[in-house]
């Protein structure tokens, strides 16, 4: 049975808002403008949470979407936030081009091999950002992905917590304002 409304307005008295409670917060306002790197964090940080929960309850395939919608995100705002001024697009695959050319023009570097290729597979997996999220495009026509693909939770963990230090180092090494 629901105790009362989601979303509400925030207390006249702030007073009245205990801060040891743990399942009420606020949002918008004063807590907005998170950065695009906290706000990948938080993405990344919920899709290694949700693989936990997932392995742990047996029911892997039930959570596969969500996990790898927030992963998908989390990947293009990591590499959105390197690129500073990428233009509005959810396309993966130009995003890694963009970031290759800044590591290489500016650090001498490159992705690693095995990351740029898991990139790129996601890339063109779900290339607009659409087909973990929505089971019909606009049309209404179901989404179906181009083809089948094994999926080691294990190894995306992995690669969330390499592309989130990773993309910090970079951002460091480029001097990029957090």
């Amino acid at each position: 049975m629901r105790r009362g409304r989601a979303f509400r307005d925030n207390p006249d008295d702030l007073g009245e808002l205990d801060e040891s409670r743990v399942d009420v917060l606020i949002v918008g306002g004063m807590a907005s403008g998170s950065t695009q790197m906290e706000m990948a964090d938080a993405y990344s940080e919920a899709a290694v949470e949700l693989i936990d929960s997932a392995m742990a309850s047996g029911d892997q395939w039930r959570l596969v979407y969500p996990i790898l919608y927030l992963c998908r995100h989390a990947l293009e705002l990591y590499l959105k936030s390197i690129i500073q001024h990428a233009e509005p697009q959810h396309n993966l695959e130009p995003l890694v081009k963009q970031v290759e050319n800044v590591l290489r023009e500016q650090l001498g570097e490159s992705l690693p091999i095995n990351l740029r290729a898991d990139l790129l597979t996601l890339a063109s997996i779900d290339p607009d950002g659409q087909c973990f999220r929505y089971p019909t495009n606009r049309k209404g026509d179901m989404i179906m992905l181009p083809g089948e693909y094994w999926v080691s939770l294990t190894d995306l963990q992995q690669l969330m917590e390499v592309m989130g230090s990773g993309i910090k180092k970079a951002y460091d090494r480029l001097g990029l304002p957090y």
